[in-house]
């Protein structure tokens, strides 16, 4: 499988797939917009309505999940969390609008404000509490975890059942529900909490999901489960370390939102896998760096303050001088640490690329294993790839040494590339030399697409001075 899944169709076939996802994009925004524009006659504060500007993004991605995989319940579920989001929000301001801020401008203003008081439910249910549980291919885990989904869908639509009958006029001051009969029991001191309890345990469920599929995926599921990682990664920091209101929060709080649809969609769609290892790689080295240098550049400032003033040098007008002596020992310090810091990262990320002798002793000690020789390719190629953490891997054999030792490579061309196998011959690449022909007889990783092959680097393999064909290693973006 390649690493993109740009295919080779016709521009005109491909074509639906991307108008699917422009429209429901298009609609989300022309939404989100009125609702922004509602929301401003009605006197509210575009921070606290900016939460829906990431939900366009939803629609988009869902739209081009839905498109190039229909069955898959994730872009289903991303479509719905958006438009209930949206719709919510659209429907409150109207009705205040309409019944409030200018009293019979609009039609129906008291009825559309019901959907307000529930349709956020859904909303959450769909895309964060059953989404985890067919991110990314669109299956469960296991059967055995039917039943907690099940069970998740049976406590959101009670909890929204229960939102969409209660008596209470909290989305709109003065424009109670319409059909309220139920008590407010979020309300409730006593039963409050309790109320509260199916969304906690919703979210626990669902993350457990995720992280258990995270720990039996494959390397290619685990690449697309990091996507949406290391997105909610980045909401969770900057939720700690900005602060809880204002503009600035909302702001990181609606483009983390949109970062999270944009991974998911990066993420199921398979477009640029791999370069979530670049990405993480850049996060690593730089935010550790700059808390480095800051701290650094702190600690010197007040180490030089405290000596000049235990020496009685320290004055107003030296100031200036010890904060550039300080700005000079961080440069001075600044290309060694990054240095260090990215051997460090490249090591966590990419194993022991930096250790060409210790990849050699593995992978000794795995031939040394192999039960028999028509699994030592395999072996060679799995080792390789998983040691250097390369995305491929293939030995590729002169077609005629090939043909002399075909009854001794096993016919199993079914077996997921992900395991490390040996196959059958099939043409890769240009001819070794004039006359010969390779084939591919063990590969490991994501077989690159024809326009990458040609980026595949190959070392000879030989035997008693006779070439027999190439090792074959497909570099991985630089770190």
């Amino acid at each position: 499988m390649s690493e993109t899944t740009v295919d080779a169709r016709p521009r005109a076939a491909q074509q639906p797939i991307w108008l699917l996802g422009a429209l429901l994009g298009v609609a989300a925004a022309a939404l989100v917009g009125a609702a922004l524009l509602l929301g401003t006659w009605n006197g509210f504060a575009l921070t606290y309505l900016i939460f829906i500007a990431s939900e366009p993004i939803a629609a988009l991605v869902g739209g081009l999940i839905i498109a190039r995989q229909p069955r898959n319940p994730v872009g289903w579920l991303i479509v719905t969390h958006a438009f209930c989001f949206i719709g919510g929000e659209f429907c409150r301001q109207y009705a205040i609008y309409g019944a409030q801020t200018a009293p019979g401008a609009l039609p129906f203003a008291r009825a559309v404000v019901w959907p307000a008081y529930w349709l956020w439910g859904p909303g959450i249910a769909c895309g964060f509490a059953l989404l985890p549980f067919f991110f990314p291919n669109g299956r469960l885990v296991g059967p055995r975890w039917r039943a907690s989904f099940w069970l998740i869908v049976a406590l959101m639509a009670t909890v929204t059942t229960a939102m969409a009958f209660q008596i209470s006029d909290g989305e709109a001051p003065g424009l109670p529900n319409p059909l309220g009969v139920l008590p407010n029991l979020s309300d409730d001191p006593l039963l409050g909490p309790l109320f509260a309890l199916p969304w906690v345990t919703s979210a626990l469920i669902g993350v457990a999901s995720l992280l258990v599929r995270f720990w039996r995926a494959s390397r290619d599921e685990r690449q697309q489960i990091q996507w949406l990682l290391y997105a909610v990664t980045l909401l969770l920091i900057g939720n700690w370390t900005l602060p809880e209101t204002g503009i600035v929060a909302e702001l990181f709080l609606s483009l983390s939102l949109a970062s999270i649809w944009a991974a998911i969609g990066v993420a199921v769609l398979r477009y640029r896998l791999y370069n979530i290892e670049l990405i993480i790689n850049r996060t690593l080295v730089y935010g550790i760096l700059t808390t480095l240098v800051v701290a650094l550049y702190i600690g010197t400032v007040a180490y030089l303050g405290a000596l000049f003033q235990f020496l009685g040098v320290f004055s107003a007008q030296n100031g200036l001088q010890l904060q550039l002596l300080a700005a000079g020992v961080v440069a001075v310090l600044f290309q060694p640490l990054r240095q260090r810091l990215q051997r460090g990262v490249n090591r966590l990320l990419y194993g022991e690329r930096d250790e060409p002798y210790a990849v050699l002793v593995q992978l000794g000690r795995r031939l040394e294993d192999a039960l028999a020789p028509d699994r030592v390719p395999a072996l060679v190629v799995e080792t390789v790839a998983t040691t250097l953490r390369l995305p491929y891997v293939a030995i590729a054999l002169n077609v005629e040494r090939r043909t002399q030792n075909a009854e001794q490579i096993p016919q199993d061309a079914e077996q997921p590339l992900a395991a490390g196998r040996t196959l059958n011959a099939e043409p890769l690449l240009s001819p070794l030399d004039a006359g010969d022909s390779e084939a591919v007889i063990a590969e490991y990783g994501n077989k690159p697409s024809s326009a990458l092959r040609s980026a595949l680097c190959p070392l000879l393999l030989a035997y008693q001075g006779e070439q027999l064909g190439r090792l074959l290693l497909a570099p991985r973006a630089p770190g």
